[in-house]
C-alpha cells in the first residue's frame, strides 16, 4: 500500500490535498501521519478524528444486544480491534482499556510518536468538518478533536484535549480551519 501512496503522490510534485469522510479521515490521517510524503492538505468531513461513543442506528444493527456502556467489552479485546469501529471506539470510563487495546486511533492520537507529529506538522492546511446534524459521528465534536470528559457529560473543545496541548500533535498545526456544518448529515450523498 505504501509503494502505491507514495508513486501517487511523486506523481504530483506540487504536493497533494486529501479529501476525506467518515473513517476515510482516519485513514488518511493514518496515511499522512506513517509516511513522508507532500501532502499540503487534509480536508476532513465528518471523521471521529477523537473517537466514537454513544449509540448510532448502525452500532443497534451490528449489536443489538449491547448499549454504549457495554460495547468495550466487545471492542477492547484483540478481536474487537478487527472490528472496524473498534479501532477508533473511545470509551471515557475506560480510559485504560482504550490505551491497552488500541491498535489504531489511540495509537494515532497520543502524540508521543515523533514521526507521526513531524509528518503532519508539515500539512499546510488542515480544514475540519463536523456538525451538529451529522447523525453518526457521537459525539459529533471528535470531527474537530472535541470529546467527552472523564465523565462522559461534557464535551471538551480540541483545545482542551491532550491532542492540543503544549509539545502535542496537533498545537502547531498551520493553517487549521474548523467548520461547524450545521443541516448537513454525514457526508451525505442527496440533495
Amino acid at each position: 500500500v505504501q509503494a502505491k501512496i507514495q508513486s501517487f503522490v511523486e506523481g504530483a510534485p506540487d504536493g497533494v490535498h486529501m479529501i476525506c469522510c467518515s473513517q476515510g479521515g482516519l485513514v488518511c490521517r493514518g496515511i499522512l501521519e506513517n509516511y513522508p510524503l507532500n501532502i499540503r492538505a487534509l480536508v476532513s468531513l465528518s471523521s471521529p478524528h477523537a473517537g466514537q461513543y454513544g449509540d448510532t442506528q448502525y452500532l443497534k444493527y451490528l449489536f443489538p444486544n449491547y448499549t454504549k456502556e457495554h460495547l468495550y467489552l466487545v471492542f477492547y479485546t484483540d478481536v474487537g480491534q478487527d472490528v472496524s469501529v473498534g479501532g477508533y471506539w473511545n470509551d471515557p470510563y475506560h480510559q485504560d482499556l482504550y490505551n491497552r487495546y488500541g491498535k489504531f486511533l489511540s495509537v494515532l492520537n497520543n502524540g508521543s510518536n515523533p514521526v507521526f507529529k513531524s509528518n503532519f506538522l508539515k500539512l499546510q492546511r488542515l480544514v475540519l468538518v463536523g456538525g451538529p446534524d451529522d447523525g453518526v459521528i457521537t459525539p459529533w465534536q471528535s470531527s474537530q478533536f472535541g470529546f467527552y470528559d472523564a465523565n462522559s457529560e461534557i464535551i471538551s473543545p480540541m483545545s482542551s484535549q491532550d491532542t492540543h496541548q503544549e509539545g502535542s500533535l496537533f498545537i502547531q498545526s498551520q493553517g487549521s480551519s474548523i467548520l461547524n456544518g450545521q443541516g448537513i448529515k454525514m457526508c451525505s450523498t442527496t440533495t
